[in-house]
């Protein structure tokens, strides 16, 4: 059993070692996570979220504030740009993660409510 924990604790320095260092290489990977939330959302694969997909993770204001062609539902632009917008928020010091003082903070937890 000491043998499995030491195995899976250098798998996860591993993994730890691999992450990207770089903020631009930080946010491209938080796009992507989005990307894939996205598609995860979009059951219908109609390229749309409407407010039943989004229930629980977006309010009808923030639906209106990037949904600039008023239909009602964010495309995968809009919905990256929401995202976008809520990560910079709860990244007040520009560096490309989100530590437990910034995740802890409204625009935090606002971001955290998008991704749950």
């Amino acid at each position: 059993e000491r043998a499995g924990d030491e195995r899976r604790a250098g798998i996860a320095a591993a993994d730890h070692a691999q992450l990207p260092r770089e903020p631009d290489e930080r946010r491209h990977e938080a796009r992507r996570a989005a990307v894939r939330l996205f598609h995860k959302l979009d059951p219908d694969h109609d390229g749309t979220l409407d407010r039943n997909e989004l229930r629980g993770r977006v309010g009808i204001l923030s639906i209106a504030r990037f949904n600039p062609d008023r239909d009602g539902t964010l495309d995968k632009h809009e919905f990256l740009a929401l995202v976008k917008h809520r990560f910079e928020r709860a990244n007040p010091d520009n560096d490309g993660t989100i530590d437990c003082r910034e995740l802890s903070s409204l625009a935090g937890r606002n971001l955290l409510r998008v991704l749950k």
